[in-house]
């Protein structure tokens, strides 16, 4: 019974995330991509967030699982400004592009917590004290990072390309041409997350 309370939780939020994609189809394309552009300046903060924060965030955790997630801030960060450019090409409102600034990024903030609770739940570490103020702490470095990022894109003249990326994803870039063909780009977790990868020297 509980697996099965679990498995419909997991399920709740993947159907909501569902029916609010959906409810944009209804939308006009000026919004959609405003929604999309809003959505990748999200992203960007996020991106900030967790590549700053790696080893605080990453340190001992599953070298599969943390290079997966700082691999996807990588690809991430290379297509940063592609939505923002259509949006301006299209539309060019800017109030609009605000409004879908905010639209995108409360809604899959307030997902996001639904989407941990249930994680943590399951690994049972939802109801101790410890890992609430653990949760705590990081949700407030989350909404300092991003909420500089989403502050920063609401300037006027904003524009994607003029926000430098960390240095970190340049060398990720790097140590992953230099991979043989063969290889995989896992982090070594146990330590400080240099941008190099598993057989690799760091320079």
């Amino acid at each position: 019974m509980v697996s099965d309370h679990r498995d419909r939780k997991r399920v709740d939020v993947e159907l909501t995330f569902e029916e609010d994609f959906k409810a944009l189809d209804a939308r006009s394309l000026a919004w959609c991509l405003a929604y999309s552009a809003g959505f990748e300046t999200m992203t960007m903060g996020i991106t900030e967030w967790l590549i700053n924060d790696r080893q605080r965030l990453f340190e001992r955790a599953d070298a599969t699982g943390a290079s997966f997630v700082l691999w996807h801030m990588v690809e991430e960060t290379e297509h940063k400004s592609v939505a923002f450019v259509v949006y301006q090409v299209v539309c060019e409102r800017y109030w609009m592009r605000i409004a879908g600034l905010i639209a995108a990024s409360f809604p899959v903030g307030c997902m996001s917590r639904r989407a941990y609770r249930v994680m943590l739940r399951k690994d049972g570490a939802w109801n101790t004290i410890l890992s609430w103020l653990r949760l705590w702490r990081m949700v407030g470095r989350f909404f300092v990072k991003a909420g500089a990022a989403m502050l920063r894109a609401m300037r006027p003249g904003y524009h994607p390309d003029r926000v430098a990326d960390p240095e970190w994803i340049a060398q990720w870039q790097q140590s992953f041409l230099d991979m043989p063909e063969t290889g995989l780009p896992l982090l070594d977790t146990n330590t400080s997350l240099p941008a190099v990868f598993r057989g690799q020297t760091s320079p």
